[in-house]
């Protein structure tokens, strides 16, 4: 996975290796329900909130570099337009 995140750096997908890995720890913060961690969810949603901006940068950059490449895709849709 390293590599694969590496190459996706490099081609200005993504700003950093460490960013997506953050992300991940969010992700599987809510996929584990545990009733006795609601601190933990609260936390890893004001996390996923803070987050939202780069990760909507990151899909606008998939399609920027699929553009690049002649790779079509649809239309990203955004919920701020």
């Amino acid at each position: 996975m390293a590599d694969i995140l590496n190459r996706i750096e490099k081609r200005g997908i993504l700003d950093s290796a460490d960013q997506w890995r953050q992300w991940r720890e969010i992700r599987n913060a809510f996929a584990h329900d545990y009733p006795e961690a609601e601190a933990e969810r609260v936390n890893a949603l004001n996390m996923a909130w803070q987050n939202t901006p780069l990760l909507l940068q990151v899909a606008e950059n998939v399609h920027r570099y699929c553009d690049q490449q002649g790779i079509e895709l649809t239309e990203i849709e955004r919920a701020d337009i």
